[in-house]
């Protein structure tokens, strides 16, 4: 996902976010996104944690502070290991929430070298 869409999609409000992901699954279309978008989230969170807080390169992007490269190496790893559509909605989320924060129990509580990512 080219660098422009992934900051796009940073500027988007966390609700707009998760109707977009509620919206983006396969089948009949929910009457409520926002509250499917929060479910699959939160079932993503849970399933992908252990592969996206054992990767090195992201670990070490996110010590560099920049969110927006953070997003793109989580939208690669979700794409390609978890066939994960929208990954780079999924991965904004999960920068918005604090990658740091949700890798804690794998890197430890000064992994993230002071920064919010």
């Amino acid at each position: 996902m080219e660098r422009e869409e992934l900051e796009r999609l940073m500027a988007l409000p966390e609700d707009a976010l998760l109707k977009e992901l509620g919206s983006s699954a396969h089948g009949s279309f929910p009457q409520d996104a926002l509250a499917r978008g929060a479910r699959i989230f939160a079932r993503l969170q849970d399933a992908t944690q252990q592969a996206i807080c054992t990767n090195t390169s992201i670990q070490k992007i996110c010590q560099s502070g920049d969110r927006v490269a953070l997003a793109g190496a989580i939208t690669d790893l979700l794409a390609t290991q978890f066939h994960i559509t929208p990954a780079g909605t999924v991965a904004v989320l999960l920068v918005r929430s604090g990658v740091a924060n949700y890798c804690q129990a794998y890197w430890g509580p000064d992994a993230s070298n002071g920064t919010d990512c």
